[in-house]
């Protein structure tokens, strides 16, 4: 049965799967099994995998520049049965103290008439831009009659007539018309019930955004020819709109959602695609920018000058419509020369603002209290914000044109340049502050001021070091949070230009040492680093500090994780709908082979789903803990010699064996084993793997060095480094480039260059020698392995990402911390039924300070399935609920062993009468327990 369902073609396989019966499925063998799971999982869920999508015209296609196809609304037949000379009866009741919300159904109702939808467009614009003050009329002016009759025109009349689009407050509107007392047409409450319909009606009808956008077939108006956007935009400089916030803000959420329909460039291949998808189903035409005066840009520029008067929303949209409009050649220079004066005028302000900030930061008599309250009422009242909106805006518009001129940045790099020196008095002042009160709070660290024995201890350390001051001050300090504006605005103005191959893989900074940029950075690190503590954001794509992301080696390991976490959040939020669970059931003493079949027929959207573990023959219910379990198993698993997959180095970490190829499927392994350290790393697990350091910066995309061959092969090292420290004539050593392995018993002989054989090595040559065999034992030997193991690793993990972290750093993230800290621990620990106080707890971390550092790794699995400590320490341990803290619970009982619950971190604790029965007890439980479960 199994070789015949082998035999067939993967599409009449995957039929039979989903039509036999599933005692047929537990008959075949792992692979096939595995395989029918996945199917038969897929059939379930509905998920389709990328091949199929494409095939099957899934809408999840490639995006474009184009906007998403709109909604077709077909316009009915007939005419509408409101005459455009009734539409102005019905605007009138806009006036109406309460209209009732039908008033917006049946202006949409006239919409879907091509006939009515233009004549009631375009006078629900007039009423808005017609601006007359007018005085309060009485009833006895005019009858009620002439006021019925009156024609369209009487929307803005300029006759005697009455009309209370003209005249507001008039008595014949009700008892008590809510427009009494007002003189101006038209009453704000009318503009704002006015810019709500639009917006409504803009959102559910694509003709009437089209037709606000692209401007009116039979005008009424001369300037509603072209497009509905100048009128609107010439009302941000007429009142209400001029002291109203909330009428500011319903003008740009409608602007924003008409100019969200306005067409993007795009590239000469996508304009063929979409031409070519065109002619099979015909689209609207595309809707271009207009033209827009530069007066309204203008004022569109000053809404976000305003600062913290308008919401963040309103400034988001105000944005949103400034990038649209400066699709146009002109709009754009017309927003460029507007958003320049605009920072011309605030420049000013904000270094008066900012030397009055640094002159009382000098203030050597005021006390660490006065100058926190005077940093966050400076705060308040600082303009750098707004003046940092500005610019950003205008870096936003530069960066759409191909080629900015660099004259222009140069020019505007001078003029803020008057900012600078008083900033770097700034930030020397508050080193100062933070450094004298740090001396005062804090007692001398013994464990800081010792050298650490290796390089991973030493990033450990200085991670332990930042958590603990993380801890005392949660958050950025007040002077801080002040002069962030200010720093940010350096960073925009002299960021240096991204290069075609930037810095990312490198330690070195790809700028001359000398420049301002970095001899800021350089010195401010602490500072910025504290600020971004505070706000990872600021290195997000487009944030102010995202440049710091090409000279890595000043950003602190936290932030870097704090980065890393952030984008792969965010990938999460966008396609979270497209990652369906994954489900997979393993047999504990077979986990590698049944996890290898399980996963190699998942695609990478698969892979990036929930995982749930099962192993066949145990109860374990997996909230959590048996996942945690399954990676650590596995991880020791993929360096069993049985598979000959890697090979450990002198320091006692693994690399790819060059002999791999001894297992006929090394390669599909290795490629499993890079899926396994990338899907632990996308999903916030701990791995107990080590690898070698050349291995890990094979990972990062960095090139090996001499160095790394030391923790590989000490010995190997040690004769490399004495070629190049001895004169090779005078010892009498004679070798060529080329490199001798072992292989079975077998010597062979490969050379380093071409005929390398041949090329004797010399004092001229040496380092060349050396470079090349460390690069071939180190790199070329084992090229295929590494390949292998990285296109499992990208396919969750990208490279951009990981670029960030040094090769220390990536085992950290990777592996977690290297000792078990008995004190991080004791703090972030809960009690049920017992106390810190209780004999018994002070027994159970009494024994845990006895315990080897593996039985209380041990000691860790058993309660929370992972012997790895996470990077923020024990206060971010993970269970079912998010962060759980390691709990321990009493039982009334005072025998039986301890028991453990992992997808809670919980460890269930007997009432033991001694210290050697609890400690005994505890040993017991913990080496027959830290792997299978009964119940997870």
């Amino acid at each position: 049965m199994a070789s015949f369902i082998a035999t067939l073609t993967p599409d009449l396989r995957e039929e039979v799967f989903l039509s036999v019966d599933d005692h047929i499925i537990d008959t075949l063998p792992p692979a096939l099994a595995a395989e029918a799971h996945t199917v038969r999982e897929r059939a379930a869920r509905g998920y389709v995998p990328p091949s199929a999508r494409r095939t099957s015209g899934d809408r999840r296609a490639p995006s474009s520049s184009r906007p998403a196809p709109e909604a077709v609304v077909v316009d009915h037949e007939g005419n509408s049965l409101l005459e455009a000379d009734d539409l102005s009866c019905v605007l009138r009741l806009l006036y109406v103290d309460s209209p009732k919300v039908q008033l917006a159904a049946l202006l949409a109702l006239a919409c879907l008439y091509s006939n009515s939808r233009e004549a009631l467009l375009q006078r629900m614009l007039a009423v808005l831009c017609h601006r007359r003050d007018a005085p309060v009329m009485t009833a006895s002016c005019v009858s009620l009659a002439s006021f019925l009759a009156s024609k369209a025109d009487a929307l803005v009349s300029d006759c005697g007539r009455f009309s209370p689009l003209e005249n507001p407050g008039h008595p014949l509107l009700g008892p008590e018309p809510c427009f009494r007392a007002v003189t101006r047409h038209p009453p704000p409450l009318v503009c704002l019930r006015l810019l709500d319909i639009l917006l409504k009606l803009a959102r559910d009808l694509p003709p009437v955004a089209r037709a606000l956008v692209a401007g009116f077939a039979t005008p009424l108006l001369p300037q509603l020819s072209e497009s509905g956007l100048p009128l609107l935009l010439a009302l941000l400089d007429m009142p209400p709109f001029t002291v109203s916030a909330s009428h500011v803000d319903r003008l740009l959420r409608l602007l924003a959602l008409l100019a969200s329909k306005i067409e993007l460039p795009a590239s000469d291949k996508e304009k063929e695609k979409e031409e070519a998808k065109d002619k099979q189903t015909p689209r609207p035409v595309a809707l271009q920018c207009p033209r827009i005066a530069a007066a309204s840009l203008g004022h569109l520029v000053q809404v976000l000058s305003k600062g913290d008067a308008l919401g963040e929303e309103t400034l988001r949209n105000a944005a949103a419509v400034v990038s649209r409009l400066a699709l146009q050649p002109q709009n754009r220079g017309a927003l460029l020369s507007a958003l320049d004066h605009a920072a011309e005028s605030m420049l000013a302000g904000v270094a008066e603002h900012l030397a009055a900030v640094c002159a009382k930061l000098e203030d050597q008599r005021a006390t660490p209290a006065a100058i926190a309250a005077m940093c966050v009422s400076a705060a308040a009242a600082s303009p750098a914000q707004t003046l940092l909106r500005i610019v950003n805006m205008r870096r936003d518009l530069c960066e759409q044109q191909q080629q900015p001129e660099a004259a222009d940045s140069e020019a505007a790099r001078q003029r803020f340049a008057l900012l600078w020196p008083v900033l770097t008095r700034c930030l020397d002042c508050v080193a100062i502050l933070d450094k004298r009160q740090q001396q005062q709070q804090q007692p001398p660290d013994g464990e800081a001021a010792a050298a650490d024995a290796t390089p991973l201890l030493a990033v450990a350390s200085r991670l332990r070091r930042n958590r603990q001051a993380q801890q005392k001050q949660t958050g950025v300090s007040p002077a801080m949070s002040l002069l962030l504006p200010v720093v940010q605005l350096f960073f925009v103005m002299n960021a240096p230009p991204q290069q075609p191959q930037p810095a990312l893989l490198t330690s070195s900074d790809q700028q001359p040492a000398e420049s301002e940029y970095n001899q800021f950075v350089e010195k401010y690190k602490l500072a910025l680093n504290e600020m971004i503590h505070a706000n990872p954001t600021l290195l997000a794509a487009g944030g102010s500090l995202e440049v710091l992301l090409r000279t890595p080696r000043v950003l602190d390991f936290d932030n870097k994780r704090l980065y890393f976490r952030m984008r792969l959040q965010q990938a999460r939020e966008r396609d979270r709908d497209r990652y369906p669970g994954l489900r997979l059931n393993v047999r504990r003493s077979h986990i590698f082979e049944d996890s290898f079949h399980n996963l190699r027929m998942r695609t990478a959207d698969e892979l990036r789903g929930r995982m749930s573990v099962h192993f066949s023959g145990e109860e374990g219910i997996d909230a959590g803990g048996l996942t945690k379990e399954w990676y650590q198993v596995i991880s020791r698993e993929m360096f069993n010699p049985n598979y000959a997959l890697f090979k450990q180095s002198d320091d006692g970490a693994y690399q790819p064996n060059p002999s791999s190829y001894v297992n006929a499927d090394h390669l599909d392994y290795l490629k499993f084993v890079g899926r396994v350290v990338g899907k632990a790393l996308y999903d916030g697990q701990l791995l107990d793997a080590h690898f070698t350091r050349s291995f890990y910066k094979h990972m990062l995309g960095q090139k090996v060095s001499v160095k790394d061959m030391d923790s590989v092969d000490h010995g190997f090292y040690k004769n490399l480094m004495w070629l190049l420290e001895h004169n090779l004539a005078d010892a009498g050593v004679e070798l060529t480039f080329s490199a001798e392995s072992d292989v079975f018993g077998r010597l062979q002989v490969v050379d380093l260059k071409p005929n390398g054989r041949q090329v004797p090595v010399t004092d001229e040559n040496k380092r060349e020698y050396v470079r090349l065999v460390v690069e071939h034992k180190l790199t070329t030997s084992i090229v295929k392995q590494i390949e292998a193991f990285l296109a499992g690793f990208r396919e969750l993990v990208p490279q951009e990402l990981t670029s960030v972290f040094s090769e220390n750093e990536l085992e950290l993230l990777i592996s977690g911390l290297p000792e078990i800290d008995l004190e991080d621990l004791r703090a972030n620990t809960e009690y049920h039924g017992y106390t810190a106080e209780s004999p018994q707890i002070q027994w159970f971390w009494h024994s845990l300070g006895e315990f080897s550092q593996q039985e209380r790794a041990e000691m860790l699995q058993f309660v929370t399935g992972s012997s790895k400590v996470p990077l923020e320490g024990f206060g971010a341990l993970s269970g079912m609920h998010g962060v759980t803290k390691f709990a321990i619970h009493k039982t009334y009982r005072a025998d039986g062993l301890p028991t453990a619950h992992t997808c809670f971190n919980q460890l269930d604790l007997p009432e033991y009468p001694t210290y050697e029965v609890l400690k005994s007890s505890l040993l017991l439980a913990v080496r027959e327990g830290c792997e299978g479960f009964g119940f997870g």
